[in-house]
């Protein structure tokens, strides 16, 4: 009897063992998702100054349309991306990858303000062949020192 109670520990010692292992890999990926999710409910709700802690994919891109704002004025430079950009809340996140210890890719869906999927037809000239219209974006989130940090702007839609 004390040995089938021995194993059955060791078995169970085995089970939490590789449960934590898992959990703690997947904890990273929630996390990371979590951020993703934070990040555009902030931007959406006007709160930039909280979303910022969540922006790591840098300002260049926003900064050259908005020559008149300083490069130091990140939170100008937020407010400006969420007028040029597409600033919604996520509805779906349809996939979900790790790709390294610290990059994580996220396929993501988005809400219009009355509920609607949001999507991005074809622009400019092009036509639906040409440029098929869009219902899901990738997203990567970084893991840094400080937490997890979304790298890519929002949709943008001329």
């Amino acid at each position: 009897m004390p040995r089938s109670l021995s194993i059955i520990g060791l078995c169970f010692i085995l089970l939490c063992t590789q449960g934590c292992k898992d959990s703690g890999k997947n904890s990273d990926v929630e996390r990371a998702r979590d951020a993703l999710i934070t990040y555009f409910r902030l931007l959406h709700d006007h709160q930039y100054n909280d979303a910022l802690r969540y922006h790591g994919g840098g300002f260049e891109r926003i900064n050259n349309g908005a020559p008149d704002i300083s490069p130091d004025d990140h939170i100008a430079l937020l407010t400006y991306s969420c007028e040029l950009f597409r600033c919604l809340e996520v509805r779906n996140i349809l996939s979900q990858r790790q790709l390294s210890q610290k990059e994580f890719l996220f396929r993501v869906q988005f809400s219009n303000e009355d509920g609607t999927l949001f999507t991005r037809g074809p622009c400019c000239g092009a036509t639906e062949q040409m440029q098929p219209t869009e219902t899901a974006f990738d997203y990567h989130v970084d893991k840094t020192g400080s937490g997890f940090l979304v790298m890519d702007l929002p949709p943008y839609v001329p």
